[in-house]
């Protein structure tokens, strides 16, 4: 196999035929699409769009797994598979390393110790924190994932089935992890709270009839002394009930949130940690702003959360912060020979782009829908009645902040 091009106005096609090649281009440059057909012993065939600088695969694409695997360092020009060593300054390198960590545990930790500071104030901030978070998560899934994840599964650099036969993988991919988690939410909240209400009427002794009552409406009976007893122990069974929902809720979404934002972390790290010096000077600054809203945004949920312990705090917080610097460190330790432009990195990292896009999409608008109506009603309570349409304006202004914020980073990241 051998790789060769041909250029014209600036726009370069690469070709891996295994025989001699026929280029037969069109003269009439008036047109919009010139075709170029490509005769090499296989049924490639290209159109050239000249004023869109665009090249576009009609039938089967013109492979290049070829050369996008390759573990030796090669000078391949523009070719955007082949794996080139870049100029590299390992100290600078493992110097983001530590730069991204205190970033990320920053974001993370900053709403934890506002839950923790003991005073009313800090309550506010909490919600706006949260609302920011809300944007950032909904711009992360968009923007971080989702964009990305579509554009590793459409390189030329990966195989024909993903750029050309079925070019919407990374949608199909955030939409299953969108209904997955739509189901696994459902049914591990069933299952939890099932088996909390059980406990916790046991411990309250209370009958699996009184629990049962809590669930129906007290419509009919008897108004004696004993049925109105029943119905206040329904009741209070049932306010428990609605506590003990809310609590699981919130802590699925904190889950949630750490699994999407962890996953998208390591492999934006891995990313980073490879590239040449010149780059990273301009994605080191939007990287350490990424982590710390993403932290900012992890963070707020996890002091929303109803976790048993503080043990559940620090262990999401700390393995979200030690995430984006794992990757770095390994994109430092393999810069000589891993190839992010290779096809199993790009399908590899698309896939789960993909996957961690639509769980941050699902749980971002979950967080809108849900969340926020909550989160503006107790706001409003905490400052006086002539102040509360201005915490409600400056909710929604939060909201706007995060997500413009995070999309305007995703121009670098």
């Amino acid at each position: 196999m051998s790789v060769s091009h041909i250029s014209q106005n600036d726009v370069t096609i690469w070709v891996r035929h295994s025989g001699p090649l026929k280029f037969r281009l069109g003269s009439d440059y008036d047109d919009w699409l010139t075709t170029l057909a490509v005769d090499s012993g296989s049924r490639h065939v290209a159109t050239w769009g000249h004023e869109t600088r665009h090249l576009i695969f009609l039938l089967s694409p013109i492979a290049m797994s070829d050369a996008s695997d390759s573990s030796a360092p090669s000078d391949a020009g523009s070719n955007p598979c082949a794996f080139v060593l870049p100029q590299y300054d390992v100290p600078l390198h493992i110097a983001s390393v530590f730069i991204i960590l205190v970033c990320s545990a920053l974001g993370a930790g900053i709403p934890i110790v506002l839950k923790y500071s003991g005073s009313r104030i800090g309550e506010l901030p909490i919600v706006f924190g949260k609302s920011i978070g809300t944007g950032v998560v909904l711009a992360c899934g968009f923007v971080h994932m989702l964009q990305p994840s579509s554009q590793s599964l459409t390189s030329p650099c990966v195989p024909w089935e993903f750029n050309t036969d079925y070019n919407a993988y990374a949608f199909l991919y955030a939409m299953l992890a969108g209904l997955m988690l739509h189901l696994f939410d459902d049914v591990f909240k069933t299952i939890l709270l099932a088996r909390i209400t059980k406990d916790t009427a046991a411990a309250n002794g209370k009958t699996d009839d009184d629990v049962e009552l809590a669930k129906k409406e007290a419509t009919n009976g008897d108004n004696d002394e004993q049925h109105n007893e029943e119905v206040h122990v329904g009741h209070h069974v049932h306010a428990d009930l609605s506590t003990i929902g809310d609590s699981v809720h919130k802590t699925v979404e904190a889950y949630m949130i750490e699994v999407g934002v962890t996953v998208h972390s390591i492999f934006i790290g891995l990313s980073t940690g490879v590239v040449d010096d010149a780059t990273l000077h301009v994605l080191l600054v939007a990287f350490c702003f990424h982590q710390f809203f993403e932290g900012l945004a992890l963070g707020s949920r996890i002091a929303d959360a109803k976790f048993p312990s503080h043990f559940h705090e620090i262990l999401l917080s700390t393995v979200f912060s030690i995430a984006a610097p794992i990757g770095l460190a390994i994109g430092v330790g393999t810069y000589t020979w891993l190839n992010p432009g290779g096809e199993l990195f790009l399908m590899v990292q698309g896939t789960f782009d993909g996957i961690c896009g639509g769980i941050l999409i699902y749980l971002g608008y979950v967080l809108l829908l849900i969340d926020f109506p909550v989160d503006t009603k107790k706001a409003m309570k905490l400052v006086p009645a002539e102040y509360a349409l201005h915490v409600k304006v400056g909710i929604y202004c939060c909201i706007y902040l995060g997500a413009g914020l995070m999309a305007y980073i995703g121009k670098y990241l």
